[in-house]
């Protein structure tokens, strides 16, 4: 695998930010694209997880009365399980951070 990445050349610059952390050691106040740091980019996009499904929810919500009652009751289970996996691993992350020494700040 070390062979293969290397031979794609890809550098921490030139790595696509998706893939960074699979392919390099990068230090949390590492500058992306957005201009925020490695640590708030990652804090930004568990917050927009839970966010669409909160959004998914209300949608899923809007349904009810117009589809299969046990349908609809089983999704709408399956979705507050999808919301509280996401504030878990949201609040996971932000905790771990926390005892680690990098306080996540607004702004």
């Amino acid at each position: 695998m070390q062979a293969e990445f290397i031979s794609i050349g890809w550098t921490i610059e030139t790595c696509p930010e998706r893939d960074l952390l699979w392919f390099h050691h990068v230090p949390w106040t590492y500058k992306m694209k957005s201009g925020k740091t490695l640590w708030h980019e990652l804090c930004y996009h568990y917050y927009q997880g839970v966010e669409g499904v909160e959004e998914i929810q209300k949608i899923w919500n809007s349904l009810k009365g117009k589809i299969d009652e046990e349908e609809f009751y089983r999704e709408q289970m399956l979705l507050k399980i999808q919301y509280e996996d996401a504030i878990s691993w949201m609040d996971v992350f932000c905790i771990f951070r926390l005892f680690h020494g990098c306080l996540f700040r607004t702004g």
